[in-house]
């Protein structure tokens, strides 16, 4: 893969220079340039063998993504233009070719299609060729930044979704409440856990919203007919529940 390689010939080059620097005199000063492969066409959309080498490598996505923006968006089309292809031909081709039709010469528009297609192959390849070059320490850095805006986006939307979730639960604390009766009620181990897992969400919306008080006055109401049950209430005081 073009990464791979990319990322395997800056490191031989810098090794190179590093030795060359070693034994050389203090006194002599050489600038030295590392070669970097263009990045080539449509890196953005790999193909499944491609992908599949890239995971196998274990080629970090954010990698990718960073080379991705150095690329051509997308391979030139390979479509017949004989239209566009035409202007490459040469002007005594073309008359060469009026006079050939005028004297209904057979298989003209074959060989004509396979000349334009021949000219327009080469301008096509010359252009995928002209890609742009990026070391790897630019893609590295790039990458690095591509993850911390993903960490930070992350962060957001999770802290979104918590808010929603809590808002949610503040909005309906009756039922919440209710659900927490009827888990504890069961005198199961699921319903205990369920119990207490409801609980500390509640606990955790009375905080957001700045009603701890309220929370922990009925709490203390609700667990005094849960006081011997004590497989719920270790289970409690585990997640810091004051039940006395």
């Amino acid at each position: 893969m073009w990464l791979c390689s990319h990322s395997r010939k800056e490191e031989l080059n810098k090794s190179s220079i590093f030795e060359h620097t070693a034994v050389g005199s203090d006194d002599e000063e050489e600038d030295y340039e590392i070669t970097v492969p263009t990045v080539p066409p449509a890196f953005g959309k790999l193909t499944a063998a491609q992908q599949a080498l890239a995971e196998s490598l274990q080629v970090p996505q954010e990698l990718l993504v960073a080379a991705v923006r150095h690329s051509q968006a997308a391979m030139p089309s390979s479509s017949d233009d004989f239209a566009k292809w035409v202007e490459l031909l040469p002007q005594e081709r073309r008359n060469d070719y009026l006079v050939k039709l005028a004297q209904n010469k057979p298989g003209l528009s074959h060989l004509l299609a396979r000349e334009l297609r021949t000219l327009g192959g080469s301008k096509t390849k010359a252009a995928a060729g002209a890609g742009e070059r990026v070391t790897y320490a630019t893609l590295l850095a790039e990458s690095k930044a591509i993850s911390t805006e993903r960490a930070r986006k992350k962060y957001e939307q999770e802290q979104l979704a918590r808010q929603q979730h809590l808002q949610g639960i503040h909005d309906h604390q009756d039922t919440y409440w209710q659900q927490v009766d009827l888990a504890a009620t069961r005198r199961t181990a699921a319903g205990y856990n369920e119990a207490v897992q409801l609980l500390i969400d509640l606990r955790a919306a009375a905080d957001q919203f700045k009603e701890s008080q309220e929370f922990q006055e009925r709490f203390q109401a609700w667990v005094q007919p849960y006081l011997r049950r004590p497989a719920l209430i270790n289970r409690l005081r585990d997640h810091r529940f004051t039940t006395s």
